[in-house]
Order: structure tokens, then sequence, then C-alpha cells
């Protein structure tokens, strides 16, 4: 989506960023990873362990899937983060993935529905099936 038509989504009488629209049907894992966090942020749910947060900058895997089959995805992607300590972030709900994954999404948003966050090549190599 153009950026200034992002702004228009949220409300329809008021420029407003896309975050503050109804998030829509919830995603979580169906198994959240025991022990950890999370936390909207934007448009983003973030998963962490305890005391641990998103990385500023480091290695990063992107995840797409296809609307039927998100919630599926969402729980491959947590089980495997769970099993190697890797904080990721998924989509918040169904209105933010329909919008970033729609036609006129902004293309340095779009496709993306969840985000590994490995702490160096090895873990995200274990982490995708690549070694």
């Amino acid at each position: 989506m153009a950026p200034d038509a992002a702004f228009t989504f949220a409300h329809t009488e008021f420029y407003e960023p896309l975050e503050l629209a109804d998030p829509g049907r919830r995603y979580r894992p169906t198994i959240p990873p025991l022990g950890w966090t999370s936390r909207e942020t934007g448009v983003w749910t973030q998963w962490a362990p305890a005391a641990a947060g998103l990385p500023e900058q480091g290695w990063k895997v992107h995840v797409s899937a296809a609307l039927a089959d998100a919630q599926h995805v969402l729980d491959v992607v947590a089980a495997a983060a769970e099993d190697f300590g890797v904080p990721f972030k998924h989509l918040t709900g169904t209105t933010f993935f329909l919008t970033l994954h729609g036609r006129d999404a902004d293309r340095t948003r779009s496709g993306k529905f969840c985000a590994l966050y490995p702490p160096d090549e090895r873990v995200a190599g274990a982490a995708t099936g690549r070694r």
C-alpha cells in the first residue's frame, strides 16, 4: 500500500496509521512458547523468552503464509522458535495480514507473516532446516 494510502485504512474520515485499525481476528500460537512473553507493537505481536527481546540488528528469517494456512504456519514457527530459543514476531490479526498481503501493499512489508531472529548463522540454518 502506498505510504499515504496506509493512513486512510484505519479511519474513513481522518489520517491514522494502519496499526490503529482493528486487527480483526487475532493470531496466537495454539501452544504458546512456555514462559515466553508477548507484546503487541504496531501491526506485530512479538514473542521472546522472559527477560529477552527482539535484537536491534542481526539475522532475520522471514516466513510467508497463505491466509488459509496462517494459523498452521504460526504454530510451526512458534514451536521451532521455542525449540531454538529464537525470538519471533507475527502479524497480530487478519486485517493486518490482508492489508500487507494485498495488491497495494507497501513492498517493504508485504508478503511477511512471521519473522524469526536467530542469534547467528548456525542457529538460522538449524531453525530453517538448512545446515
